[in-house]
């Protein structure tokens, strides 16, 4: 998908044995389909292939949608509070094309203070909190998210970076954000190092080097003009030095993204942890996701990611 040779695309699709699955399962199929179509390539595909690819696209525009229907009223509602757009919400508005970036869920950040105001107008307006009962409301105290449902839609609003709840009150993240327009609405997204930051700790962190090029590519897109400075002193103020590290560790075996991220260590690397990440992005499966468990900050939240694993796991909703 980086590749600076569009030809590169329509070669892989049509090389690979079994290409849709292949889209599907890194979420691709979208942004596939308009990268080709962009550059004319489309008609070099096979006829069943092509039309597999326009047909997830247009629904994946209608998704989007859905998605943002119950979503206008409520950013409205909000809007002194300034909830700010993560990830998937953030990244289609600012950095994508239409259509082309799933997302299962919609995903902001707010303030811990603000959560009281943010969830009595939630409520008015018919949003519903769920939970995973008498335990999982529990954990979710010392969380970093809170869950909304209304109609077909799953909001995650975030207060802090990491999970569990730390507020990172230090970094003081979300500083002067940005307005964009949502469907005449406002949407408020973190400046680009906040937004890289918060991608660099889900990518390590949260999910524990999510599998999913897609994931990868949102950086990719966020690293042009990234001011790396700015970004490590945030992580600092957070004490995430550890995750950005190993994140950027982890990036760095992509070749087309290597060359847009910094050189050097911006931290003291593990030696440990070094060595295990430098072999081919594909590789690190279950034993960088267990080495991950050790390197999050702090290393403690290893015992609770397992424990809300297994927890989910007997308790689904």
């Amino acid at each position: 998908m980086t590749s600076q040779d569009p030809t590169d695309l329509v070669r892989f699709v049509n090389d690979q044995p079994y290409p849709l699955g292949l889209l599907r399962e890194e979420r691709l199929e979208p942004l596939t389909d308009w990268k080709l179509n962009r550059r004319g390539l489309a008609r070099d595909l096979q006829n069943n292939i092509r039309e597999i690819l326009r047909e997830k696209r247009r629904r994946e525009a209608c998704l989007e949608l859905i998605q943002a229907a119950p979503l206008l009223d409520l950013l409205d509602a909000t809007a002194a509070l300034q909830p700010l757009a993560l990830k998937g919400l953030d990244y289609r508005t600012r950095l994508y094309p239409p259509a082309t970036r799933p997302a299962q869920d919609i995903d902001l950040y707010l303030e811990r203070r603000k959560f009281g105001r943010f969830a009595e107008i939630a409520e008015k307006l018919g949003w519903r909190l769920i939970t995973r009962g008498a335990f999982g409301r529990r954990l979710w105290r010392q969380w970093n998210h809170l869950v909304w449902i209304k109609d077909q839609t799953l909001l995650e609003v975030h207060y802090a970076l990491t999970a569990p709840g730390r507020c990172n009150r230090r970094c003081k993240f979300g500083e002067n954000p940005i307005p964009l327009d949502l469907h005449g609405v406002t949407l408020w997204v973190p400046q680009k190092e906040d937004a890289a930051l918060f991608a660099l700790v889900h990518l390590c962190g949260n999910h524990i080097f999510d599998p999913h090029i897609l994931s990868v590519y949102d950086i990719w897109l966020l690293s042009p003009g990234l001011d790396w400075g700015k970004l490590y002193t945030l992580a600092r103020r957070a004490g995430l030095e550890r995750t950005v590290s190993f994140a950027l560790a982890y990036l760095r075996n992509y070749p087309t993204l290597k060359k847009l991220l910094p050189p050097g260590e911006p931290f003291k690397p593990d030696r440990i942890g070094s060595r295990f990440l430098r072999q081919e992005p594909r590789r690190v499966q279950l034993r960088s996701r267990l080495l991950g468990l050790y390197l999050i900050d702090p290393p403690i939240r290893a015992l609770t990611y397992v424990l809300d694993h297994l927890w989910s796991k007997l308790n689904p909703l």
